[in-house]
């Protein structure tokens, strides 16, 4: 994604923009330093921190309940591996190593 920006006298970016505000505006891509360092201090400033970091939560919690209700099931021989596609299983261990990751 694009955004049209608005700079401060100090060539900071103070505004992003969908569509252009003046002719000629500046364009720069989502991942553009400036880009990413107005929108994490617009976050910040908004209180969203907090939010987003309960939402990363309970998504872990999330998957962790997903992960678990696998195990569980195949330690009471409801299911096996082969019974799930190999692609499924992937993501499962993807995701396990991603909680890892998180929480270590």
């Amino acid at each position: 994604m694009e955004y049209y920006v608005k700079r401060d006298g100090s060539n900071n970016v103070v505004a992003l923009f969908k569509r252009e505000q003046t002719p000629g505006q500046e364009r720069l891509d989502e991942t553009h330093p400036d880009v990413v360092a107005y929108l994490a201090i617009d976050i910040a400033e908004n209180g969203k921190i907090d939010k987003i970091n309960l939402l990363k939560a309970a998504i872990v919690d999330q998957f962790k309940f997903i992960i678990e209700i696998f195990e569980v099931g195949k330690a009471k021989g409801l299911w096996v591996n082969a019974d799930f596609d190999p692609v499924l299983l992937q993501k499962g261990a993807e995701w396990k190593q991603l909680i890892n990751d998180i929480e270590n």
